[in-house]
């Protein structure tokens, strides 16, 4: 069972990262809807909003087909959406589909498990469809703070899964690749600086605050994050007796 359920999903990821896939997704929606049940409420569910062109399911394939031929990716698009249907409210200005991100991760997360993928893939694929209308903000500060939250490679991945969603609306997007491509130029701009925005990065680590009297627990955890946050705030330099000196002041109004 194992095997056979492991070739399905095998083929499903061929089809998905193919060039047709579009055409393909729409031909034998019958059969996807069999394979994932979860879709069945995305055909022909109008979105009713002046944002999108298409309904759910003719959103989702033609977002799949516009993203890059990476299974990750091009899985966390055809999922990227399931959570609409159950989420949707409508007023006199349309639709609306608060949490969906939310809902359709948790939905994605058992259509994974069941697949049988490697639990890294199913990890990158949930956290895509969770935050794939995360805001997006090309200022240096907020950037910084994405790559401390999310890292380098997730960011990434989420602004070309950001991209195939917006080409997906078949509405004017311009402002938003435009948000996109600031975004993505930012992300370089940092990289290219080795600028510390993980505690990888940071200079002052575990064993420096132990020869400061900070017991290994969730008071080092606390206090290395804080010193993150305020180099990734460009409060203070990443500079091991600047940052002594920052913990230090944080210790002396917080006793240990």
């Amino acid at each position: 069972k194992r095997e056979k359920g492991y070739m399905k999903t095998e083929e499903f990821l061929k089809l998905l990262c193919g060039k047709d896939v579009m055409r393909v997704l729409d031909s034998y929606r019958d059969v996807i809807g069999l394979l994932f049940p979860d879709i069945i409420p995305c055909i022909g569910f109008d979105q009713k909003s002046k944002y999108h062109i298409y309904d759910v399911w003719e959103h989702i394939i033609h977002s799949v087909s516009a993203a890059p031929q990476d299974p990750e990716i091009r899985m966390a698009l055809f999922l990227h959406d399931i959570g609409k249907p159950s989420c949707a409210t409508f007023d006199e200005r349309g639709g609306h589909f608060y949490g969906h991100g939310e809902t359709g991760a948790e939905m994605s997360r058992k259509i994974l498990d069941g697949m049988k993928l490697p639990r890294n893939f199913c990890d990158a694929v949930y956290m895509l469809v969770k935050y794939h209308d995360y805001p997006l903000d090309a200022s240096e500060k907020t950037v910084r703070r994405r790559l401390a939250r999310f890292g380098e490679s997730f960011l990434r991945k989420l602004c070309t899964v950001q991209r195939a969603d917006a080409a997906g609306h078949g509405t004017k997007t311009d402002a938003v690749f435009e948000k996109i491509d600031a975004t993505q130029a930012m992300i370089d701009k940092i990289v290219a600086l080795n600028a510390c925005f993980s505690l990888r990065d940071l200079a002052i680590n575990g064993n420096d605050l132990y020869a400061m009297g900070v017991q290994k627990g969730p008071q080092m955890k606390y206090l290395l994050n804080k010193a993150l946050s305020a180099v990734v705030d460009d409060e203070v330099k990443n500079d091991r007796q600047e940052l002594e000196k920052y913990v230090r002041s944080i210790i002396d109004k917080q006793p240990i």
